[in-house]
């Protein structure tokens, strides 16, 4: 299979940046006594990330923004950390995020006032976390120093000693924590086995393909414990499929969804340059992007290095060829001379 760069951070932010998700997760996981302060309903998420850019092999991050009982308004802060083993700095990275989330808002808002930020750090390494929570865990020093030094705590979510029936929330939120908690297992094929069935009823729902979609693009990426052979097998015993090219079929169903939705934009183009132009060329687009969303999913990152030539190929029916050789090859290698 092969590999996408940081498969862990794109999976994370793919499902974290669903303010509904998040919402649920804040719902579900947040100390009783800070969510009692918190108007859920009050989320939203800021564009902002504060992870050094040396650190991102191991680390991604979410800000959201809260208005509290009390109207004043509060920041989440949730730090994925994606190390087979737990980070022994860790709280003074989100130290040094915090501030600058902090700096940030005094120059935008020209507040002397600091927003809180309740910083939550989720795991889902191998090892248990056996770490110190607090940031004064980090010094080893007389007590008399205490007050002199800074100190905060930082919420921790160890999915290694989460149950299974522990894992609570909306099936997106389950599914998402469910394979970062399960995804370095070596009964892996079990795991994903369940959690495919959970997220059957998903797929009759209108993002079931683009959910799908993401899940399947992070499991091929993110873990060598399962192989294509065992995906294929696992999707087709879950959804009934005959037949054993399961992972070309959907590969296929994106192709014709990328089609539909570039028709669409070229009937909406036509408007103003023609109808018949603008569905001709919506057909180009829908087929181009259908085929970058099967090149994707077949071959991950690698896949998309084609993406310059497939947008140079204005023909319908050579276009329609490279579907064909899409769904049917598993070489990439082969389109490529294909595309030649």
């Amino acid at each position: 299979m092969s590999s996408i760069a940081n498969p862990h951070d794109r999976f994370f932010k793919q499902i974290f940046t669903d303010t509904e998700v998040a919402k649920d997760f804040v719902l579900n996981y947040l100390p009783p006594e800070i969510l009692r302060h918190i108007r859920p309903n009050s989320l939203t998420l800021r564009k902002d990330s504060f992870v050094d850019p040396s650190l991102h092999e191991h680390f991604s991050d979410m800000l959201y923004q809260v208005i509290l009982a009390n109207n004043q308004k509060a920041f989440l802060y949730l730090l994925l950390e994606h190390k087979s083993k737990p980070e022994s700095f860790v709280a003074l990275h989100l130290l040094r995020y915090m501030l600058q989330i902090w700096e940030q808002e005094v120059n935008r808002e020209k507040s002397a006032v600091l927003p809180v930020i309740i910083p939550l750090v989720l795991y889902h390494g191998k090892e248990n976390w056996k770490i110190d929570t607090n940031f004064s865990g980090l010094f080893s020093c007389p007590l008399d120093f205490a007050p002199y030094l800074p100190n905060f705590h930082y919420v921790l979510y160890d999915l290694s000693r989460y149950t299974e029936s522990e894992i609570k929330g909306m099936v997106l939120l389950r599914v998402c924590l469910l394979l970062l908690k399960n995804i370095y297992h070596e009964d892996f094929v079990k795991h994903f086995l369940k959690i495919c069935e959970l997220i059957r009823d998903e797929i009759t729902e209108k993002n079931g393909l683009e959910f799908l979609k993401t899940v399947l693009i992070y499991i091929t990426n993110a873990t060598d414990q399962i192989s294509e052979e065992e995906v294929n097998s696992i999707l087709e015993k879950t959804w009934a499929i005959p037949g054993g090219a399961i992972m070309p079929t959907i590969a296929e169903k994106w192709i014709e969804q990328g089609i539909e939705q570039g028709i669409e934009q070229g009937i909406e183009q036509g408007i103003e340059q023609g109808i018949e132009q603008g569905i001709e060329q919506g057909r180009v687009e829908g087929l181009q992007d259908g085929i970058l969303f099967g090149l994707e999913l077949k071959f991950g990152e690698d896949g998309l290095r084609l993406a310059e030539k497939i947008k140079q190929i204005s023909s319908l029916s050579r276009l329609q060829e490279i579907k064909s050789m899409i769904t049917r090859s598993t070489d990439l290698h082969e389109i490529e001379k294909f595309l030649a």
